[in-house]
């Protein structure tokens, strides 16, 4: 039998305006969902990147006296098509990297009681967008090689962050130009430069005296042969690595000196990202290849800051000793955590030396990210009563370039010991708080 509701009809033993009401000795309303990080409007989704993990959590409130448990039920439908995830879980549901492809999708939850047929559903819309290209050329951002060798500039590192089985598909453009000429984009259209310089006899700029542009081929290794190059001066070599209509560049400097230097490379091993974070450690290892690296060779770390004021001027860090955990002298360089500012330049440089020659030189720029930043934080009420005034964390206002931003609202006890009221995507938290002054920390974190 169904009961007629003002706006639906109802099923056995449902009743109220929206059939939220379950007939039965002990009341059941039908929980209310909500996904708080996603958007409820199919034209404005929550936008993140294929490359990411996408976690996403509910916000869940129950009024049933039937049942104490429930079940989770996760869907998630790319719009127009089929359903592509359905699973049983828990308040969360985690989507691993590159298991959506780019597209726009409804992300619904089914929140059940457990041996009812009272339920309550929540529902939100995302986008998924494509991720950056990375370009990478081994050896970091400066490096010296001696006059008439073999160069080799690796980009194999470069990557397609969605592309997690195949590189094939990724195009290389490389580009040779004096440090004094700059990059501009009809150097992609131009024909490769070919390295006859006697051909005139005057010097037009570029590796081969022929004038800036391409070298090489399209795949991610370039040899050039510095004899075509002048002593003592720098080259900038940039690789262009475009799949489909995206496209990221990097550019290494590399300077002609006379002799046999060592050729030697900084390899960075932790914290590697585009923009590194600087709440954890950095990890720098020295690669040495050719006939000057042996036992002679003694290492020596540097760390520079740019000014604030000027860009272009560089700060040396005096207590560097300080802030690793190995040595100055050693071929690797480990930081210790948060000893880098946030939202500034570095350069760790790298140099080689041996008796009585020409020292190698390698350096290695990095950006660090910046925190979230425009919001405010806030308790309310500051003082109650153990265990029975809630008390509610917010957050409001915060932004960041990366995301989603997640939350960590903490609290101290006397003995100093850390709890932690709440940690994931909601901006706000009610909770109970125990007996005691409480020192409060509400900290966000972004991925």
């Amino acid at each position: 039998m169904l009961e007629q509701g003002p706006s639906c009809k109802c099923q056995e033993r449902f009743f109220g305006r929206y059939c939220g009401t379950y007939k039965a000795e002990r009341p059941c309303r039908s929980p209310t969902v909500s996904l708080p990080s996603l958007s409820p409007n199919v034209t404005s989704p929550v936008s993140m990147r294929r490359a990411n993990q996408i976690l996403i959590s509910s916000e869940v409130n129950l009024d049933c006296e039937l049942s104490f448990a429930t079940i989770f039920n996760w869907h998630v439908y790319r719009l127009n098509s089929d359903r592509v995830i359905s699973r049983n879980g828990t308040s969360e549901l985690l989507i691993p990297r590159g298991r959506l492809s780019v597209g726009n999708y409804l992300v619904r939850l089914t929140v059940v009681m457990a041996g009812t047929k009272v339920f309550g559903v929540g529902e939100g819309y995302i986008r998924v967008i494509s991720s950056s290209i990375i370009a990478r050329i081994a050896g970091g951002t400066k490096v010296e090689r001696g006059f008439d060798k073999t160069l080799v500039f690796n980009a194999s590192l470069s990557r397609d962050p969605d592309d997690y089985y195949s590189e094939s598909n990724l195009r290389f453009t490389w580009i040779c130009r004096r440090a004094s000429e700059a990059l501009t984009e009809d150097l992609l259209e131009i024909p490769a430069t070919i390295p006859s310089p006697s051909e005139s006899p005057l010097d037009r700029g570029g590796c081969f005296g022929t004038g800036p542009g391409k070298v090489g081929s399209n795949y991610p290794l370039l040899y050039i042969n510095s004899s075509n190059m002048v002593e003592n001066s720098s080259y900038l070599i940039t690789v262009v690595v475009e799949r489909n209509r995206r496209r990221a560049n990097y550019t290494q400097e590399v300077v002609i000196v006379p002799g046999d230097t060592p050729e030697v490379m900084i390899n960075c091993k932790d914290n590697c990202d585009t923009k590194l974070n600087p709440s954890r450690r950095v990890a720098l290892e020295v690669v040495c290849k050719g006939s000057s690296c042996g036992r002679g060779l003694a290492y020596h770390w540097s760390l520079f800051k740019a000014s604030i004021l000027n860009q272009s001027h560089w700060l040396k860090d005096q207590k560097l000793q300080n802030k690793i955990r190995t040595r100055l002298t050693s071929p690797i360089l480990v930081t210790y955590r948060l000893v880098l500012e946030p939202n500034m330049r570095y350069k760790f440089v790298l140099i080689a030396k041996r008796r009585g020659g020409h020292p190698g030189y390698s350096e290695y720029q990095v950006t660090t990210n910046s925190p979230p930043a425009g919001g405010t934080c806030q308790v309310s009420p500051l003082s109650g009563i153990t265990l029975e005034t809630i008390f509610t964390f917010t957050c409001s206002d915060w932004q960041d370039r990366d995301s989603p931003l997640r939350y960590e609202f903490i609290y101290f006890t006397d003995k100093d010991s850390l709890n932690v009221a709440y940690k994931g995507v909601t901006s706000s938290k009610d909770t109970k708080l125990p007996a005691g002054r409480r020192q409060i920390t509400l900290r966000l974190t972004f991925e």
